[in-house]
């Protein structure tokens, strides 16, 4: 399963708190910390869950793989009910 950021949300970088997501069509607000942001930032193609982890962790993110893991997915959860992340279940190299 992959995960992309939903075109129309837009993020305003507030330094260094973080960042706020509005979504436009249901208004829907979120007020994301520094690793949220970097978490947001990787979603500008669909990426799977082990994708994201691994970028953070590559990143220099020095944090427990599998803590990091389950933040991470709370995280695309709360934004999926948001609207602001949409799942892909098609493989994007499959054109």
């Amino acid at each position: 399963m992959n995960y992309y950021a939903e075109a129309s949300v837009s993020c305003r970088v507030e330094e260094p708190e973080g960042a706020l997501l509005f979504h436009p069509g249901n208004e829907a607000l979120r007020i994301i910390n520094p690793i949220g942001l970097m978490i947001w930032n990787k979603l500008n193609e669909p990426v799977s869950l082990e994708q994201v982890t691994d970028r953070l962790l590559a990143d220099g993110l020095d944090v427990e793989p599998a803590a990091l893991t389950r933040d991470i997915r709370e995280f695309l959860e709360d934004l999926i009910e948001a609207g602001m992340v949409l799942i892909c279940t098609k493989d994007p190299s499959d054109g």
